[in-house]
């Protein structure tokens, strides 16, 4: 993680950066943060906002396939002709070059829904809907009551990579006597 975000930033980042230094990166990148944040939220920030937005496929290796070993070097003399591929278990799909390209071009998105006016569960349930995640919730100091959205990052109607947090802002309700 931190060597991905040091190659965004431009400088090495490590657990033992200054939380000073990471709090002037997030507000030189435009990254809304809580003052009072701590070491770990501030670089999950940081980092889904920098590098997350990066990514163009999985970001892990594909699981081995156990029902098709992968395949062994022709011979450099041809032989017999080679055997058919056995067909995988049921509920198992085949190996495919082209479903894997396929997956590396078009990454999985979601599109972060309007947020403003709903409170922080309703904010969750349509973030989770839209397949994103609610991120850092910023409150004003000693705030009771019920709570609306009154801002988010990223905007409404962005395209984003899937589980993308959105953080919000958000303010007591008022009601109208």
């Amino acid at each position: 993680m931190y060597a991905s975000l040091s190659d965004a930033v431009g400088r090495p980042l490590s657990p033992s950066t200054p939380i000073e230094e990471l709090r002037e990166i997030a507000t030189h990148a435009g990254v809304e943060h809580h003052p009072d944040a701590i070491r770990g939220k501030l670089v999950e920030e940081l980092f889904e906002h920098l590098v997350v937005p990066t990514f163009t496929g999985p970001t892990c290796d594909p699981a081995p396939d156990l029902h098709n070993p992968a395949p062994v070097p022709p011979d450099p003399v041809p032989s017999a002709p080679a055997p058919a591929p056995s067909a995988p278990a049921p509920g198992v799909l085949a190996p495919s070059s082209q479903v894997q390209g396929a997956v590396a071009r078009t990454a999985a998105r979601c599109v972060v829904p309007r947020l403003r006016g709903r409170t922080v569960a309703q904010a969750r349930r349509v973030l989770a809907r839209s397949q994103c995640k609610l991120g850092l919730i910023l409150t004003p100091r000693g705030a009771k009551g019920r709570m609306i959205v009154s801002s988010q990052r990223p905007s409404a109607g962005t395209k984003r990579p899937l589980g993308t947090r959105v953080a919000v802002r958000v303010r007591v309700l008022r009601h109208k006597r």
